[in-house]
């Protein structure tokens, strides 16, 4: 290998660390940082879904962006300097408290929308960089190193908070650790600015209509994981949301606590997956969905079992292995398909889609706040109808079909750490396309590395 192919691998390890710790240090705290600077709990709780969904119509224009830049590595690049100023945006909430809710979901519907229209054109410039042969390994130890980085990320932020906190500082331990987070954003965008692109002026992305986005998933097998998808994602963004201000608020745990539940529910999703990679190999994607999909049913009214930090710090391991399992599944099943040619276009309106959903999600739940009350028999029912509603997308999966395993390697990445299912993942394209014969198109559970 080329001395420059070693140089950009390195610098893509090194881009994906400080990234990493980015997320960790971050986005993860907003709805902490919402509710201690004078947002109440349903405001705080759809700061994590809404800025999304706003963010998701913003990166649309992404695709013909790309194109007009003329190269995907100055797109990113950019698209890394405008995420890492939305966090430096965030501390201008506290200059003054009547602004402070549109301060804080400004800058986090900046921060979505810059990561969202990063994710496609990234996959598409990676896979120009990194030889084919190199894939698996290389993406696999990549992803290890990530993950821990968020790991690292989010328990040092947790506490930094707890000190911050202990010193009367807590609103300025949130600017210290959003400020430091925008730093590691910068250090990741310089070391993508390195990376050298070797189709640069020679896109080949093919932009979709949403005719032919809609022609890609009507009536097929993509249309049905979509469908079941999306609807799990609003019984699920229910309660998801709202389990941060219910800690925070109506239980009274430190932020150190809190860093500690929400680090468990990461850490036994990354525990649990080669284990669920084992298991899709041997029982099929669909089977593993539909044993998962059942275990993510009673996960948020399993909150109204017990409020003791023990209780639900074991209950958030085994919640973080369970949709470790689900996320698999889905990825097996679903991401395989999509052409690379119009990957950026494609996962663009996936974004908007998921975001949808989530949004949709948080605001049911906050309605339900609304009626109820956000305090704590408030929150406990948002919980139990979300377990409740999460029976119904079940029924969709009777219509979908295994594609049953083949041998590729398939990662994923962090984009965010929620307190419900331990973070949201999403897949590196390039690693399906693997090693394999010439027209398989499957990923193998056997393989899969964590992400």
């Amino acid at each position: 290998m080329r001395t420059s192919s070693r140089g950009d691998l390195r610098r893509s390890v090194a881009d994906a660390a400080t990234y990493s710790v980015m997320v960790g240090m971050g986005e993860a705290y907003l709805p902490a940082f919402a509710l201690a600077a004078g947002l109440g709990g349903i405001s705080s709780g759809m700061v994590a879904t809404v800025p999304m969904l706003l963010g998701a119509f913003l990166q649309l224009a992404a695709p013909r962006l790309v194109a007009r830049c003329g190269s995907h590595r100055r797109w990113v690049v950019g698209c890394a300097i405008c995420q890492s100023c939305s966090l430096l945006l965030l501390p201008l909430a506290l200059y003054d408290g009547s602004v402070a809710f549109w301060v804080i979901y400004g800058a986090a519907t900046l921060y979505w929308a810059t990561c969202l229209a990063t994710g496609p054109a990234w996959n598409t410039w990676i896979e120009s960089v990194v030889p084919r042969r190199l894939r698996p390994r290389y993406f696999g130890r990549r992803s290890r190193i990530a993950h821990a980085c968020v790991l690292f990320g989010f328990l040092a932020g947790g506490l930094g908070l707890q000190f911050g906190k202990s010193l009367g500082w807590a609103l300025p331990a949130f600017v210290a650790l959003f400020c430091i987070a925008a730093a590691f954003r910068f250090t990741s965008a310089w070391y993508l600015s390195l990376i050298r692109e070797p189709h640069a002026g020679r896109l080949q992305d093919r932009r979709l209509s949403w005719s032919e986005v809609a022609a890609r998933t009507r009536g097929a097998q993509s249309g049905r994981l979509l469908a079941f998808l999306f609807a799990m994602q609003v019984a699920v963004q229910m309660s998801g949301p709202y389990f941060v201000p219910y800690m925070l608020s109506e239980l009274h745990f430190s932020y150190l606590q809190f860093a500690t539940l929400i680090a468990l529910a990461f850490a036994g999703k990354f525990v649990a997956l080669p284990i669920m990679g084992r298991v899709a190999e041997r029982v099929g994607p669909h089977t593993l969905l539909v044993y998962c999909g059942l275990g993510v049913v009673p996960l948020a009214a399993c909150w109204l079992v017990s409020d003791q930090f023990y209780y639900l710090a074991a209950l958030q391991f085994v919640a973080g292995a369970v949709w470790a399992g689900y996320e698999l599944a889905m990825l097996l099943m679903f991401f395989e398909a999509i052409p690379t040619e119009e990957r950026t276009s494609l996962l663009t309106v996936y974004n908007l889609g998921n975001s949808a959903a989530m949004a949709i999600g948080t605001l049911l739940g906050a309605g339900v706040l609304v009626m109820l009350g956000a305090h704590r028999e408030g929150y406990l029912v948002a919980f139990w109808l979300s377990s409740a509603l999460r029976l119904l997308p079940l029924i969709l999966l009777r219509r979908i079909r295994d594609t049953g395993p083949e041998p590729i390697v398939a990662a994923t990445g962090t984009v965010a750490v929620r307190a419900s299912a331990g973070s949201i993942e999403v897949p590196i394209m390039a690693t399906l396309d693997g090693e394999k014969g010439p027209t398989a198109q499957s990923i193998s559970p056997r393989l899969v590395r964590s992400a």
